[in-house]
């Protein structure tokens, strides 16, 4: 088990060389961890094997905030190795939010390992570097 900044615990399984261990998630942006995160930011999850886009339930990745899930809309790469989560709205300025990505089936009908993460967000958007770069 590691443990995260945010207290919470996450497990850490190393790979089998003949691929057959459990599905997992290889990489997420942003990193556990993160400090000054953009409002408007997506998640990427990268998984070791192709998630089943028919089993995904709708709330399999989410954020929280202060205990209340952030609302967003969760979409699946073609290949079915990327899940994006993208917010609704800019989260809170300045705050703590949690990643869950709990409850996703791979195509062999796999539960993939669960995540827990966590970053803080800035005081910035996307639209705000962008006003940025094209004021004089």
């Amino acid at each position: 088990m590691n443990d995260s900044p945010f207290g919470l615990m996450r497990p850490r399984l190393a790979a089998r060389a003949d691929g057959s261990g459990p599905t997992r998630i290889d990489r997420i942006d942003p990193m556990d961890g993160a400090q000054g995160v953009l409002r408007d930011t997506p998640i990427l999850v990268r998984f070791s094997r192709a998630i089943d886009t028919a089993a995904m339930p709708p709330d399999a990745l989410r954020v929280e905030f202060g205990g209340h899930v952030v609302p967003g809309h969760l979409t699946l790469s073609p290949d079915g190795l990327v899940a994006i989560w993208q917010p609704e709205r800019s989260m809170v300025a300045g705050s703590d939010h949690h990643v869950l990505a709990i409850g996703f089936l791979d195509r062999r009908g796999q539960r993939v390992v669960d995540h827990s993460s966590g970053f803080t967000t800035g005081s910035l958007t996307r639209d705000d570097l962008s006003e940025a770069r094209e004021s004089p």
